[in-house]
C-alpha cells in the first residue's frame, strides 16, 4: 500500500507541477493577447475615424461647390431682363384679364386650376423652358411676384398662389 500511496502522491505532485508550469506559461500569453486586442481595437477605430472624417470633408466640399454653382446659375437667371420685368412690373393686366382681382385664395386657385400660371410674357416662358434645358441644375423654374402669384413657370405648378 505504501507504494501505491507514494505513486498517488507522485502523480499529485506531477499534476501540480504541470498545472503550475502551464499556468505560468499561459498567464503571460493571455495578458499579451488582451494587450494586442486593445491596441488593434484602438488602431481600427483611429483608421475608421480618419477615413470617415476625410470622406465627410470631401463630401462637404463637393456639396458646397454644387451649392455655389446653383447659386451662381440662379443669380444669372435672376438678372435676366425678362425675369426682372416680370417681377418688377406688376401683372395687373393679366390679373384683371383672368378675373382674379379682389378674389380669395380659394377662388383664385379655382379660376387658375387649368394653368396655375399667369403666363404674362411668352418670351419669358420660352426663356424659362430653355434655361431648364440648358442648365442641368434645374428641373423646373417658377417665377412668382411678391404676393405669391405664379407669373411664369416651366411646367404646371402644384398651386397658383405660393404662400
Amino acid at each position: 500500500m505504501s507504494t501505491k500511496k507514494r505513486k498517488i502522491k507522485l502523480l499529485n505532485l506531477r499534476s501540480k507541477l504541470t498545472t503550475a508550469v502551464v499556468a505560468v506559461a499561459l498567464i503571460p500569453l493571455l495578458i499579451l493577447a488582451i494587450a494586442i486586442m486593445n491596441q488593434s481595437e484602438k488602431a481600427i477605430i483611429e483608421t475608421v475615424g480618419t477615413s470617415f472624417s476625410s470622406q465627410v470633408h470631401s463630401t462637404l466640399e463637393s456639396l458646397l461647390r454644387d451649392i455655389d454653382g446653383f447659386k451662381k446659375e440662379a443669380l444669372t437667371l435672376a438678372v435676366n431682363p425678362s425675369i426682372e420685368q416680370l417681377v418688377v412690373i406688376p401683372a395687373t393686366s393679366a390679373i384683371n384679364s383672368h378675373g382674379l382681382k379682389d378674389k380669395s385664395i380659394e377662388e383664385m386657385e379655382a379660376i387658375m386650376e387649368e394653368t396655375r400660371n399667369l403666363e404674362t410674357n411668352t418670351r419669358t416662358q420660352t426663356f424659362l423652358q430653355t434655361s431648364v434645358t440648358e442648365f442641368d441644375s434645374f428641373t423646373e423654374l417658377i417665377v412668382t411676384n411678391l404676393d405669391g402669384l405664379t407669373l411664369a413657370a416651366t411646367q404646371r405648378p402644384e398651386r397658383f398662389l405660393s404662400q
